[in-house]
């Protein structure tokens, strides 16, 4: 069971890392001196990377046109629509049927973190770091938390799941996701270690 496809999003403004973001998006903040989108694209350089982007998208744009060295497609998801345009428009070039990962840019996976080979679809829960929204008991929810947060990293067994699912919520490109109805095997492995912002 392969999975060829990787959706990153990528167009957040990292307001939590003020200074850092002033001038480039989230995903090109260093960490080990390597931007954090560079660390998804060494750890998985033979997928095909579909990158949403928004906040300084023409910098993310050109820095990668010069420097990534995989396969991508840039997606933008700038203006009224927003993310979830973004989001349907990068459903638009996974093949219908296929398995796929959609991870947020500011989530640095560890060495040993290995794709589950297992049927249906998988969220990376937080074992011990802080999370905006929890998972539990098979609902979302938007509270904190450090033992059900939802790390940014989901894998999806086709993307049906997700297209049923996301709706616009606000006049500003907001994005409401009901991610198909729950079903979902908890991978518990991801620690502080490989979180970047919280």
């Amino acid at each position: 069971m392969g999975l060829n496809y990787i959706i990153v999003q990528a167009g957040g403004k990292g307001s939590r890392m003020q200074i850092l973001t002033r001038n480039k998006p989230k995903a090109l903040v260093p960490v080990n001196n390597l931007p954090m989108i560079f660390h998804l694209f060494k750890k998985y350089p033979d997928k095909k990377f579909i990158i949403i982007g928004d906040y300084k998208y023409d910098v993310l744009e050109r820095y990668l046109r010069e420097f990534a060295d995989v396969n991508y497609q840039m997606v933008c998801g700038t203006g009224h629509e927003g993310t979830c345009a973004g989001l349907q428009k990068a459903l638009s070039y996974i093949p219908d049927h296929e398995r796929f990962m959609l991870i947020w840019c500011d989530l640095v996976l560890p060495d040993d973190y290995e794709i589950p080979e297992t049927e249906g679809n998988v969220i990376g829960i937080s074992k011990d770091f802080p999370c905006r929204w929890m998972y539990r008991n098979g609902e979302f929810r938007e509270e904190r938390s450090s033992q059900y947060g939802v790390a940014g990293h989901f894998i999806f067994s086709e993307k049906s799941v997700v297209l049923a699912g996301v709706n616009t919520v606000d006049g500003e490109g907001g994005c409401g996701i009901s991610w198909g109805g729950g079903g979902y095997r908890r991978r518990e492995n991801l620690s502080a270690g490989c979180v970047i912002a919280v």
